[in-house]
């Protein structure tokens, strides 16, 4: 190793990140497993979905599993549970309809009867075509609209809802066969709408969930403000908006970025606090936003290391600083005392990188230089102003 170096670190896996993901990909997991337990509850199909639930149980993804194969499964459970979520739905708006139609149904009775009566009112000049002359009777009218009710696909929004029953309702007590027929044709239409809207709604929250595993455990507002968006479209609040696929990309790289580096900061940090150095405040910030900070331990005395990185980009540069007097000469022995002092921070310092290796965050050694080679940076006061704020900690300490 060398004295005064300059250093690029680069995370080739950030381990929070991958635990973190692999939780939240747990927490949607079990999110799934007990929404479809909770749909046994509310199906007259209860065996079936057990049967289901059951299959699903028997290719869980073992507890450490990567966060894709997990995220992967967590998938199949949100899939199989908008499967069920729908089916179900869709009996019901066809059970709830055929009720709301025979309630109605029973209080038409003997009021259309034949074509004759149906066009007395409404025909009175004119006489009636071949296709006027043809009616249906209110029995007829409610079996034909049941049919057309029951094509819903399920997950069709109360909008559509509200409007298909008002229609479904206009037609059963169309006066005449010519205004059910045209009922008729728009609630068929009004149902393929909604058939349509219902599955770009779940198109839309199926994706809105891949991209909030996307984010899984990044952290800033933008990723925030962006995950609160996603989770609307997820509950089919609102659609997914065109352009989110760029804005979720610029979003998380930005802040995998961010990420890597408080990682990398992390790992160095407790490296160096391992072989007994005292880190101040804001090593982290400093990664991220630049700046630098002194490090020592107590064995080093006079001397301290000066960290200092760039804003974002991973460079670190590191020397060994001693207090003193700037302006003083140095002698002979002074120099001795300077090299063996930079011998020795060199070897923690590998010593914090080959650890910081092992746990995924990377080196290489852009600049360097030998011990010796470069008089040791004197700073003025140094060494006293580390010594109280190194009194300061043992006085906490014994309290603690």
């Amino acid at each position: 190793m060398s004295g005064p170096k300059c250093t690029e670190l680069t995370v080739q896996e950030n381990l929070r990140l991958v635990a973190l993901a692999r939780a939240g990909a747990w927490d949607a997991v079990r999110k799934g497993e007990e929404r479809i337990r909770a749909l046994i509850t509310q199906s007259a199909r209860q065996d079936e979905i057990a049967v289901s639930l059951s299959e699903l149980a028997s290719v869980r993804p073992r507890e450490g599993a990567s966060p894709s194969e997990i995220e992967t499964y967590a998938a199949v459970l949100r899939s199989e549970f908008g499967r069920m979520e729908r089916e179900i739905q869709r009996e019901r708006i066809t059970r709830e309809t055929a009720l709301m139609l025979s309630k109605l149904a029973e209080g038409l009775k003997g009021k259309i009867t034949t074509a004759e009566q149906a066009l007395a009112r409404y025909v009175s000049v004119q006489p009636a075509s071949v296709e006027n002359n043809c009616t249906l009777s209110v029995e007829e009218r409610r079996q034909k609209l049941e049919r057309a009710i029951a094509r819903l696909s399920g997950g069709i929004s109360e909008t559509h809802m509200t409007n298909l029953k008002k229609l479904a309702t206009d037609a059963l007590a169309a006066p005449h066969i010519g205004r059910f027929e045209s009922l008729m044709l728009a609630l068929q239409v009004d149902v393929q709408h909604a058939n349509e809207a219902a599955r770009e709604s779940a198109a839309d929250a199926a994706r809105a969930a891949e991209l909030i595993a996307q984010l899984r455990g990044l952290e800033g507002p933008e990723v925030e403000e962006m995950l609160r968006g996603l989770e609307s479209v997820e509950r089919r609040e609102q659609r997914l908006p065109p352009d989110i696929e760029g804005r979720v990309a610029s979003v998380e790289q930005a802040a995998r970025a961010r990420a890597d580096q408080r990682y990398a900061a992390q790992v160095i940090r407790e490296e160096f606090e391992r072989l007994g150095y005292e880190i101040d405040e804001g090593f982290e910030t400093m990664f991220v936003a630049g700046g630098r900070i002194e490090i020592s331990k107590p064995s080093m005395k006079d001397y301290a290391a000066r960290v200092e990185a760039a804003a974002g980009d991973g460079r670190l540069d590191v020397r060994l600083v001693r207090a003193g007097g700037p302006a003083a000469s140095v002698s002979q022995e002074q120099r001795l005392r300077d090299r063996e002092a930079e011998e020795a921070w060199c070897v923690d310092f590998a010593e914090v990188l080959a650890a910081a290796r092992k746990r995924k965050v990377g080196h290489r050694v852009t600049r360097h230089v030998r011990p010796g080679d470069e008089a040791v940076l004197v700073l003025p006061e140094h060494g006293e102003e580390r010594r109280g704020r190194r009194t300061v900690r043992l006085k906490e300490l014994r309290r603690s």
